[in-house]
Parts: C-alpha cells; sequence; structure tokens
C-alpha cells in the first residue's frame, strides 16, 4: 500500500508515536479551539450514555447551567481531563498499534469516537481516519480537538450515526477498525455489530477491540462483584458490562470470514505499561519485577492459547481477517 505523507506534529520532526504524547502542544485552555471543545463538554460531549435507547440513552445530558464557583470548576476540571485523554490512548493504544501492525498510510475506522481523543491521535499516527458517533456534541468536540492539534482535514473524517448494527459503508473497505470502551456500554446485538465491523475490514485488515473483560470478577466502570453472571441485573439497571474473549472471537468468526486471532500476541498488555510507569519513577527494582512477572505470565498464556488480559480487569483484542 502506498505510504501517505508524514504529519508534521507540533514541536517535532516526524509523526514518530514513540515520542508523540511528550511532544503534543501543551493544553492550552485560553486558545480558541480549547473553548469551543469546553462548549462541547459543557452541552453533553462524553456525558452521554450509549447503553440504552430510551431519553436518557443515546441523546447527551448537559451541564445544569450554573454560576456557582464549584460546578463552574468541576466542569472545567472535566473538560481537562478529557481534553488531555489523548497522551493516554496515544501510548496505551496507538503506539503499540502503529509499532507492531502498522498505521501509517492506513485507512482507519474509529466506531464510537466520542470526542475524538483516539480518533485525533490515529490521525496524528499518520492514519486516515473516519471517526462514527451517534452524539452530535461529541463530534463536535472531536473536530475542536483535531483543529487544536493541527490533524490536516484530510486525515479525519467525522460521521454521525444510528447507535444500532449497520454500518453505511461498503464491504472490505478500510484497513483497521479500532473499538474503545463501546461494547461494554451496548447490552444488546453485540454479535451483529462485531460482525459489521469485520465486514468492512479488507484483507489482511485488523480489528482492534478495547473494552472491559467480562470475566473480570470486578467490573470496571460500577465495581459490580461477578459482572458476568449478573448481566440481567445489569441490563435492568442501565450498568455497563464487558465482553469476554471468547465471546469476540466467536461474534468474529460468525462473520463468515476468516479470522486469526492475534490477542495471544499481547501486543497491548497493560502490565507492560505499568512496569514501565514505575520504572520511569525511579522504582527500577520494582519495575524489573513487574517485568519478570509478566514475561512469565505471557509465556504461561501462550502455551495454552489465550491471552494474558484475560486476568485483567480491561482487555485489548486483535483479530486480523485472511481473505
Amino acid at each position: 500500500m502506498a505510504k501517505g505523507p508524514t504529519i508534521a506534529i507540533p514541536g517535532t520532526a516526524t509523526s514518530d508515536v514513540s515520542s508523540l504524547g511528550e511532544s503534543l502542544r501543551p493544553t492550552d485552555v485560553g486558545d480558541a479551539h480549547y473553548r469551543a471543545f469546553r462548549d462541547a463538554i459543557v452541552s453533553g460531549a462524553s456525558r452521554q450514555d450509549i447503553y440504552t435507547g430510551t431519553e436518557h440513552g443515546y441523546a447527551a445530558r448537559a451541564w445544569a447551567q450554573s454560576s456557582d464557583p464549584a460546578q463552574v470548576a468541576e466542569r472545567d476540571l472535566d473538560t481537562r481531563r478529557e481534553f488531555d485523554r489523548i497522551r493516554a490512548h496515544m501510548d496505551n493504544l496507538v503506539e503499540p498499534l502503529r509499532r507492531h501492525y502498522g498505521l501509517e498510510g492506513m485507512s482507519v475506522l474509529e466506531v464510537g469516537c466520542g470526542t475524538g481523543a483516539l480518533a485525533v491521535a490515529l490521525g496524528l499516527a499518520g492514519a486516515v481516519v473516519t471517526a462514527v458517533d451517534p452524539t452530535a456534541s461529541s463530534l463536535a468536540a472531536c473536530r475542536h480537538r483535531a483543529a487544536y492539534f493541527g490533524l490536516p482535514l484530510e486525515r479525519l473524517r467525522l460521521l454521525h450515526v444510528q447507535p444500532e448494527p449497520g454500518l453505511m459503508f461498503a464491504d472490505r473497505q478500510f484497513d483497521r477498525v479500532v473499538v474503545n470502551s463501546v461494547l461494554e456500554f451496548i447490552p444488546e446485538r453485540r454479535a451483529e455489530h462485531v460482525r459489521d465491523w469485520v465486514r468492512v475490514l479488507r484483507r489482511d485488515g485488523l480489528l482492534v477491540i478495547s473494552a472491559e473483560n467480562g470475566w473480570f470478577p470486578r467490573d470496571y466502570y460500577s465495581g459490580m462483584l461477578l459482572p458476568r453472571l449478573r448481566r440481567r441485573t445489569c441490563i435492568a439497571t442501565n450498568r455497563p458490562f464487558g465482553p469476554t474473549w471468547r465471546e469476540l472471537r466467536c461474534w468474529a468468526a460468525a462473520s463468515g470470514r476468516m479470522i486469526d486471532d492475534l490477542s495471544v500476541e499481547n501486543r497491548f498488555n497493560s502490565i507492560d505499561k505499568l512496569a514501565a510507569r514505575v520504572h520511569a519513577r525511579g522504582h527500577r527494582r520494582l519495575g524489573g519485577v513487574l517485568r519478570t512477572a509478566n514475561r512469565w505470565l505471557k509465556q504461561c498464556c501462550s502455551r495454552i492459547g489465550v491471552p494474558a488480559d484475560v486476568l485483567l480487569p480491561y482487555a485489548t483484542s486483535v483479530f486480523r481477517v485472511k481473505d
């Protein structure tokens, strides 16, 4: 595949994602695009609940209009946290995806892009991104985030979609489909969504799904114990619950296309990132212990054919379409 032009990141010579998080433009709360991003957050971006189709679901829940200093400070803090989330996505998803599987010049679909932290990070890494979401205010926030970081318009297309399965795209259109923090908020028809994501992938394309680990004994978001055994309660009380790795495998395979499960390669393993952070903070011995333990864990999991992420609260699964 022909490679697209290299994107110049403010403050860097190239789009080398290994240093992107540190070399991104610092957050300037006085910038016009940041202020517009904040307005989108206030109107409900990042606060939508895509878990249910009721009036409390897909529609964004705006912040209450208030001049109370405490509420204003809370809104500003929420905006800053959401805006800075791009750096975590670069480290946790974009960097391993770029390094191990490639992104430069790739056509990437992000499903459920929200305010665009991951979509913009993918674009800055050299991908040509189509980002879709059912909430208009989140798409507006994504647009302003992209403008703030200088992402060229030709690198990011934003589309409003319905939350039901059935994307408007043709078969075999994308090199990568990335889905982050989405499936756990969709209680029904998950298999249809996954089959649809596989459908739009080209041969040798990758489906990358990051979500709560449905087998973990404590729910990542709600704190509910044993969520895998209490899914009816989750649905009745409008709580998220994660899929399991085996479910994702079955749903991808049910697409009728040949699927190669790359999850066991452990390219997105969270313990590696934790060890690196611990080491960077000066705890070299503890970081070394974590790295050694993680190597042992990955070897053991590889022998039995399961990804190490099945033992973690949040997991990333990777599937390659072979035909």
